[in-house]
């Protein structure tokens, strides 16, 4: 839990840019995960991403592994 959690609300039709794409995928078990993740970049350029997980450091590793 975070202590005193700072709430924003936001309109439905303010949540995206019609720029920013965004996905949201279930997997169970971490290779499903990663290997969701890794088909997103490899299907178009991303020149920035933002990718909520767990545990960074996992990620980093597993990121650094396939280049």
């Amino acid at each position: 839990m975070i202590p005193n959690p700072v709430e924003i609300r936001v309109k439905q039709s303010q949540l995206t840019l019609k720029n920013i794409k965004q996905f949201y995928m279930w997997a169970p078990d971490w290779e499903t995960k990663f290997y969701q993740v890794s088909e997103i970049y490899g299907s178009f350029s991303v020149g920035q991403a933002i990718i909520f997980c767990e545990a960074r450091a996992t990620l980093l590793v597993h990121l650094m592994l396939l280049g």
